[in-house]
């Protein structure tokens, strides 16, 4: 008889969605469907700075990036955020997934400076539980 790690619990070859194995790694969505008046919410967000020019692993100088183009970008923000709401109808479940991005970046230029105004966006899509979660498969 092999060695166990632990005690072994018939109860435990029973797979539920309560196991930490129940649910998919992070970044993956509709993983999971609900049962009939279940409802889910989530959200998600990240947030990303960027300094500097690179050319390859070298940082490159704004003059030596607007020798070549017009425009050197110095910083660039982005921020991005998601709203999940998912309702379990029986076999079904209903998922509404609203994506949100905010970007700001400041650039130089032969003439000076110019900041685009930070950019947001929203949007609304809805699905089933499936790979993605944008489209309108209910499944």
């Amino acid at each position: 008889m092999p060695a166990l790690a632990q005690d072994f619990i018939p109860e435990d070859i029973q797979w539920t969605s309560a196991r930490p194995d129940g649910h998919a790694p992070a970044g993956v969505k509709a993983d999971f469907t609900l049962g009939g008046g279940e409802l889910y919410v989530g959200y998600r967000y990240s947030s990303e700075k960027f300094r500097g020019t690179l050319l390859g692993t070298q940082e490159i100088s704004d003059v030596e990036v607007l020798d070549f183009f017009t425009v050197a970008p110095l910083t660039h923000d982005r921020w991005t955020g998601e709203l999940d709401v998912r309702f379990g109808l029986g076999l079904n479940t209903v998922e509404v997934s609203v994506p949100l991005v905010r970007n700001g970046t400041l650039n130089e230029t032969a003439t000076g400076f110019s900041r685009s105004h930070p950019s947001s966006s929203a949007t609304s899509t809805s699905g089933g539980c499936s790979t993605s979660s944008r489209g309108a498969n209910i499944g």
